[in-house]
Formats: structure tokens, C-alpha cells, sequence
């Protein structure tokens, strides 16, 4: 059933599509899904290194400032902590643009086993409530029902 494919793909995505005899799309969705987990990898493992890097210029700036180093030194050491400081907010920046590139892989995928598995295409009822996508020569929409 669709519930089954569903639970199969929070678990594991494409193992919901694959169940539904749809092996193309569970094994594209189960790439991307695996591609998305690794580039949060690599961001996050830059974002702290780019974290690392301006924590260490900052307490170099500090250090500097504390014991009243030259005009030179101070801005030579408040240059590299700017850098520094703006690697760190970008890599932070495709850190979360990668999380939210798994969350919409699980998403897409959570939802594809809901809605378009083979036996029961896009029509989706708990409890008497129907949702059903609707489609006309000048509309797509979505058509919720509910039974009394």
C-alpha cells in the first residue's frame, strides 16, 4: 500500500518507489538522497574548518590589540579577521542551503511515495478526508473531500 511505501521512503529514500515496482525512479531518488547527505558532508566539514580559522584570527586580533601591537600589526590582523570572518558566514551559508537540499530530497520523496504510487495514483484519504490532485485543460489544483 501507499502507507507502506511511504514509511519504506522515510526510512530510506527510494526504497518506497522500489517497493511500488517504480525501481527507476527509487534508485534516482536513493543517488539523490545519498548525493545531498555527502554535500552536507563536505559543507560542514568547511564550515568548521572556515569557523576554526576565523576563531584562531580572532584571538590573534585579541592577543594583538591586548598587548598594544603596532598600527601595522592591528590592521594587518583586523584585514585577515574580515577575511576570514566572511569565509566563515559563506561556508555557513552553503552549509544550510546543503541541509536544505536533504530535507527536499526526503520531502520530495516522502511525498512522490504518498501521492503517485502505481495503484493508486495522487488520491491520498485518512479518516474520510480525500486529497486528490486535479487536473483541467487550464488548471492544476488539488481537490479535498471529506465523507460524513
Amino acid at each position: 500500500t501507499r502507507y507502506k511505501a511511504a514509511v519504506r521512503s522515510m526510512l530510506i529514500p527510494g526504497w518506497g518507489q522500489i517497493y511500488g515496482e517504480q525501481k527507476t525512479k527509487g534508485f534516482l531518488l536513493n543517488f539523490l538522497a545519498i548525493g545531498s547527505v555527502a554535500a552536507y558532508l563536505v559543507t560542514d566539514h568547511y564550515y568548521n574548518s572556515a569557523y576554526d580559522d576565523y576563531q584562531a584570527s580572532l584571538r590573534a586580533y585579541d592577543s594583538t590589540v591586548a598587548n598594544g601591537g603596532s598600527y601595522a600589526d592591528i590592521r594587518s590582523r583586523y584585514l585577515k579577521l574580515t577575511a576570514d570572518r566572511e569565509d566563515a558566514y559563506d561556508a555557513e551559508t552553503r552549509r544550510r542551503v546543503s541541509i536544505g537540499a536533504v530535507i527536499g530530497v526526503w520531502s520530495l520523496n516522502l511525498l512522490d511515495a504518498l501521492f503517485f504510487f502505481p495503484q493508486e495514483k495522487g488520491t491520498f484519504s485518512v479518516k474520510g478526508l480525500t486529497v486528490k490532485p486535479t487536473t483541467d485543460f487550464n488548471s492544476v489544483g488539488i481537490k479535498l473531500s471529506m465523507a460524513f
